[in-house]
Parts: structure tokens; sequence; C-alpha cells
């Protein structure tokens, strides 16, 4: 038996505390699964705090823990996580790999500024403008994540680039010219219906900040 489990890495993060339910917070997300799990997995589907998932023998997952910043594959066995670190009971761990922390971007309900924080178990009390890279990935999750059919890109009012939005995960084309670093834009997602999601952004410039590899996850409830 394989047993697998990482304390909290040590991280400094400029955001505010504000008292919330741990429970009620997600610890992770499914970036890949092939096979069957009990609970059933889908990909992009958040992995809950104190979560138990049973995973067929043969079935091959794909994790971010959001607090340890880690990237993880594993096949089989029974995966159990909290905030502070994730378990592999069973199983074979295939890869660990620590990347930039995902960052999150909380789409208020009211219309009013949304909460950007620095690691996804924390919330904010300031609504800075999300950072992206020059070729931005993002995930939409929440309740209205499956709400949107389009994203478009803009700068100075100007419609940059529109795409349609197959699923919930939106990245830059390879094919098409880099946003330019430094620059404020406007990341525009357009519902089936219903008034659109406006969030301004600012690309960060690669050669001076790691920011430019950390994946945005935008929250609409």
């Amino acid at each position: 038996m394989t047993r697998i489990a990482f304390a909290t890495a040590s991280m400094v993060l400029t955001v505010a505390f504000l008292p919330s339910a741990p429970a009620a917070e997600p610890v992770g997300m499914v970036l890949d699964v092939r096979g069957p799990a009990d609970p059933a997995l889908e990909r992009f589907a958040e992995l809950s705090d104190k979560g138990s998932y049973r995973l067929g023998p043969s079935t091959a997952l794909t994790f971010v823990h959001y607090r340890t910043c880690r990237v993880v594959d594993v096949i089989g066995g029974t995966l159990r996580l909290d905030q502070a670190r994730y378990d592999l009971i069973g199983g074979r761990l295939e890869r660990e790999e620590v990347r930039q922390c995902p960052r999150q971007h909380v789409v208020a309900p009211t219309g009013g500024p949304g909460l950007t924080t620095g690691a996804l178990l924390l919330r904010s009390g300031s609504a800075p403008k999300p950072t992206v890279s020059e070729r931005p990935e993002l995930i939409l999750v929440g309740t209205r994540a499956e709400a949107f059919a389009a994203v478009e890109i803009r700068r100075n009012n100007t419609v940059v680039a529109r795409f349609p939005l197959a699923g919930r995960r939106f990245a830059w084309p390879t094919d098409r010219e880099r946003l330019a670093a430094g620059d404020d834009y406007v990341l525009v997602l357009s519902p089936i219906g219903g008034p659109p999601v406006e969030i301004p952004f600012t690309v960060v410039d690669p050669s001076r900040s790691a920011e430019s590899d950390r994946l945005l996850i935008i929250r609409i409830e």
C-alpha cells in the first residue's frame, strides 16, 4: 500500500484574511481524469475539503492541490484531501510537480468589484486586477460556469479578439499574436442570455515576474 502526504507549503501572500467556514472552500481541481471514480469526477471539477475519492484500479487522475501548489498524477487507490495536504491510500503516485499556485478572481454577484486572491483557499478584501500571461489561460468555476458561450478581449474599448467558449476552459491560441506585456485589457464573458461579465486585467511582463505562468480561475456564482 502506498501512502503519500504533504504539509502546507510555505508561501508569502499579499492578501487579507476574512473569516469563512473552512469546509466551504475547495482544496483542489481535477485537471484530467480517465476512468471511474466514486464519487464521480470530471475535468475542472473542484475537490472538496475533507473529500475522499475512490478511484478505479486503472483510473488515472491529474489534479492540482491549491495550498501546496502541486500538480499530481495518480493511478488507482483512494485520494483524501484537506486544505493542508493530500493522501493517496493504495494506488500509485506517478508524478508530482510544484508549480505557480493558481490565482482566483471571484466575480461579485451584484456586479460590484470582484475579489482576487493569490491562493484559492484565501479571500481578499481588496479588488486588484487579475494578472495574466501574454497567452492567458483561464478556467471558469462556480454555479454559472456553464452559462457562457464566448470570450472577448478588449483594449481601449477596441475588440482585440473574440472566441467561442467550448466548455469552461479558455487558452489563448498558440497561432495568435501574444497580448502586449504591461498593458491593461478587459476580459468579456458573454452568456447565452443576460448581460456580459467584464473583468479588467493586466498582462504581466514574463521577464519580471513568475506570474506569467499562473493559471487564472474565475469563480462566477
